[in-house]
């Protein structure tokens, strides 16, 4: 289900239903609640009537986990009041129960309920799992498959249908389709018959829409070796038999080393036998042992995949800024009693220099290693002569500095770097005379955070189109794709790169037997996992009299790029950024600053907003991406009392950025205390409730649970004052 009335549409609405419904009980003189059902993270209308006129009243909202929360109106001179309950107190789907009585507890109405239904599936957050990885072709062993559907807030969505595909057109699964239960669950077995490698997807039928995380599953050959078993795996036959995990080891790491010498090395994940544990799909964590762990750079924490097999090759993951001995050890992140760990040699006097031995005049940068990487922002880092001030350029661009610590080591956060090719070098200066002392060698890095686009579709025969008719597809976009796909009246076909052309990608599709149209959309996932969904890319007419093909990339001609999911209509071309964002406002609770600021606006559409922060107008070097194009968020985890700064851009649907950022506001974090006016109640702390999902819309109701301390009113007016600062230019 979709909903495409703007938020003033929805609330006018919402508004005549509650008014009507309060004409049907004026007759009687008792006291009345309605609230109106909605769909969770939006808003919802509230109505008391037959109250004393001129009254403050007080609305009390149970929500489905037993969370109450408390909203004072006043009634007008006819004994009615109405009330907005925002949006970020309807993110949990269920009944909700309302009520309202009068602030000294003299008139009170009866209970009402009204429905928050569960918002559109969330690909992203739904979870689609297999109680095992590795598994036997013997024909008796059987994979049991779970799909969770549910919203962006974590709500199930039941009685969807659900659909399992494989990668493998040979796979069968029971049921083939099924129905999500109360909890959003649908559950599968899958018996494979074949060895080799095997990905699994879930589709929601409902919503034409794939869960985003997938099933990866070893097929073994009835346990006996995996020589025939398909798939890219090493030559020699593995053992069948395999103990639990017992610990790693680490190989291939030189008996010497170089400083600043990125190494490859391979994980193993073992038994107690040595055998190695193939069906290990763990994450490990890695660590340096002495006083010199400090000079290392380590890989991020990784999980084994299945098709792993048990072994993992880290790819000049590892590098040491200072001579000497090292111990590296690998530990299992949910049993820190399984480990590996291996001696690393460094520099010719190893194990004979200190940890403060001085840098060289030249600074060098460790990380980021040369490479490709999707992610935009990247962090510069190495080592350089303590005291000095590094300043990074990129692409012969400054674009920050940092000084160097008493270590000799320095980190720098770029801002979103732009897709493309970066040449990344820093200086280092004297931080008196400004005197450059030394400059590093360049360190050449990609950027892709693009999707791959379609230059072209092309399906033959386009004519002529009779049921079980054969039509081959071919999708030209970039070389080494992880995926391409077809999805096609409710399955999913994989495409595969030609022999003679790794950037055409091929395939076919076979006209169901019943008449009509049919929609072919186009899945496309990059090395980086960068992946996009070309929707209703053409469409297929079946006929027995012979129907056509119609591709309906942007203008509906072949050879032209499409827009992806995200985007309002196809064809738009995007012909500037969004505007500068205005009217930002800070409030200050306790231990986090919430934002609020005036939508921006944009020739297509703006996706989310980016919030720059810092403790001072000179650092803020602090970002984070909303979830979408709300016009709230809120910075958690400062410091109460601290005086801390803000800005804000938008960023639209084809990446984007406002030029300028918005005007920079402060906000102080701190404890805010409210003694309830009307009675003597203790003092507390007010409660900072989840602002990620809703725009602001005044004065926020205070939360509290059934055990709570008595009864929380906020009198109204502002949180905090904000303090508006012209940004300095």
């Amino acid at each position: 289900m979709s909903f495409s009335y703007s938020k003033k549409t929805f609330i006018a609405s919402l508004f005549l239903i509650c008014t009507m419904l309060a004409g049907t009980v004026q007759a009687s003189s008792a006291t009345h609640v309605l609230g109106v059902d909605t769909v969770a993270g939006n808003s919802t209308l509230l109505k008391a009537v037959n109250f004393p006129p001129e009254t403050q009243i007080v609305f009390v909202i149970t929500t489905p986990d037993g969370t109450q929360i408390r909203q004072m109106q006043r009634t007008d001179t006819a004994g009615t009041a109405n009330a907005t309950l925002d949006g970020l107190h309807t993110t949990k789907s269920g009944k909700y129960v309302l009520s309202a009585e009068t602030s000294a507890g003299m008139s009170r109405s009866l209970p009402a309920t009204f429905s928050v239904l569960a918002a559109e599936l969330s690909g992203r957050d739904s979870t689609f799992e297999a109680d095992r990885t590795v598994v036997s072709a013997n024909g008796s062993e059987t994979v049991n498959l779970t799909a969770r559907l549910v919203d962006r807030y974590g709500n199930p969505l039941e009685a969807r249908a659900v659909k399992i595909f494989s990668s493998r057109e040979s796979d069968i699964f029971e049921p083939a389709v099924k129905l999500s239960d109360f909890d959003g669950v649908a559950e599968f077995s899958y018996r494979p018959s074949a060895p080799g490698l095997v990905t699994l997807m879930a589709l929601d039928t409902t919503s034409d829409q794939l869960i985003l995380s997938r099933v990866s599953l070893s097929v073994l050959n009835d346990r006996v070796t995996l020589a025939n078993a398909g798939g890219d795996y090493p030559s020699k036959a593995h053992a069948a038999t395999f103990g639990p995990l017992a610990g790693f080891e680490i190989e291939s790491i030189p008996d010497t080393v170089s400083r600043n010498e990125n190494v490859s090395f391979t994980v193993k994940a073992i038994d107690e036998d040595d055998q190695v544990v193939e069906d290990y799909t763990g994450t490990i964590r890695f660590s340096v042992e002495g006083e010199n762990s400090s000079a290392v750079t380590l890989p991020d924490n990784y999980k084994f995949l299945a098709t792993d097999l048990g072994v993992h090759t880290f790819s000049l993951g590892l590098s040491f800024a200072e001579n000497g001995t090292y111990k590296l050890v690998v530990t299992d992140l949910t049993d820190k009693f399984k480990t590996g760990e291996k001696t690393v040699i460094v520099g010719s006097t190893a194990g004979t220099q200190p940890s403060g031995t001085t840098i060289t005049e030249n600074p060098l940068i460790t990380m980021p290693a040369a490479g490709t990487y999707s992610q935009a922002e990247q962090t510069i880092g190495g080592t350089a002569k303590a005291g000095t001030t590094i300043t990074i350029f990129d692409n012969d661009a400054e674009i920050g500095s940092v000084p160097v610590g008493p270590t000799g080591r320095f980190s720098y956060q770029t801002s979103p770097l732009s897709d493309g090719k970066h040449v990344i070098y820093v200086v280092s200066q004297d931080m008196i005379s400004l005197e450059i002392i030394g400059t590093s060698e360049t360190v050449e890095i990609n950027i892709d955070t693009e999707p791959p686009k379609i230059e072209e579709l092309r399906i033959e025969p386009n004519t002529e189109i009779v049921p079980g008719s054969v039509i081959n597809v071919s999708v030209f976009t970039e070389k080494n794709l992880s995926q391409a796909a077809l999805i096609f009246n409710y399955d999913i076909i994989e495409l595969n790169a030609k022999v003679d052309d790794d950037s055409v990608y091929v395939g076919s599709l076979q006209a169901p037997a019943e008449p009509g149209e049919y929609k072919v959309s186009v899945l496309l996932v990059d090395e980086l996992q960068n992946e996009v969904t070309y929707q209703d890319a053409a469409t297929v007419n079946v006929s027995a009299e012979g129907g056509t093909v119609q591709t309906d990339l942007d203008t509906g001609k072949n050879g032209q790029e499409s827009e992806d999911l995200n985007q309002p209509e196809q064809g738009q071309v995007v012909m500037g950024a969004p505007s500068q964002v205005g009217g930002l406002i800070a409030y200050g609770l306790d231990g986090r600053v919430t934002l609020v600021w005036d939508a921006a606006t944009d020739d297509t559409m703006v996706k989310f907003y980016r919030v720059y922060f810092g403790d001072s107008l000179q650092s803020m070097t602090g970002m984070v991406d909303t979830k979408d194009a709300s016009t709230t968020w809120y910075v958690p985890n400062l410091e109460n009392g601290k005086e801390y700064f803000f800005a804000v851009t938008a960023v639209d649907d084809q990446g984007n950025e406002s030029p300028n950022k918005s005007e920079i506001v402060s906000g102080i974090p701190f404890v805010l205390e409210i003694r309830n006016a009307l009675s003597e109640e203790p003092v507390v702390p007010l409660e900072q409730p989840d602002l990620h999902s809703a725009a602001y819309s005044g004065p926020y109701p205070v939360r509290t649970t059934d055990s709570g301390p008595g009864v929380l009113l906020l009198l109204g007016g502002s949180i905090a004052a904000a303090l508006t600062l012209r940004r300095r230019r």
